[in-house]
């Protein structure tokens, strides 16, 4: 995982990148894939590395990386040229796009969303607006 941004890094909001991939080596066994999650996410002052304020695009980004990340994870071909997301562009983003509804399920929320002093989740008020805003135009979001 390299998250945060810092000056000389490559400008992305969230990349995967196979480091190695997943494969059936001749003989016994499966070789497993190395992955690599690089992001840009912004480091605000007042959180630390361990405890990094994401913005709603940050967390949704990131929830969508992983989505991919999980595919090339469970993943298991023979072939490591059709492993993980090596396949067609309509099925490669189906587990990150469902990952991405994770940032509006009011329990994922619970878990992963909290004040940063209170510690308390997000108020169901707050969900409800981000999650009518995400809907207006739902068009914009096809690939």
């Amino acid at each position: 995982l390299d998250l945060f941004s810092r000056p000389g890094k490559v400008p992305t909001s969230g990349i995967l990148y196979p480091v190695r991939c997943g494969r059936e080596p001749p003989g016994d066994g499966y070789q497993q894939p190395v992955l690599c999650l690089v992001a840009n996410l912004s480091n605000s002052s007042s959180s630390s590395p361990n405890d990094p304020l994401l913005t709603w695009r940050e967390f949704r980004t990131l929830l969508h990386e992983m989505g991919h990340a999980v595919h090339s994870m469970v993943s298991r071909t023979r072939y490591q040229h059709v492993w993980g997301t090596r396949c067609s562009q309509d099925i490669v983003e189906v587990p990150s796009h469902l990952w991405e509804h994770f940032a509006t399920h009011p329990a994922s929320l619970a878990l992963l969303a909290r004040h940063k002093n209170t510690r308390n989740p997000l108020p169901d008020h707050l969900l409800r607006q981000l999650t009518q805003s995400t809907s207006v135009t739902p068009a914009l979001e096809l690939q």
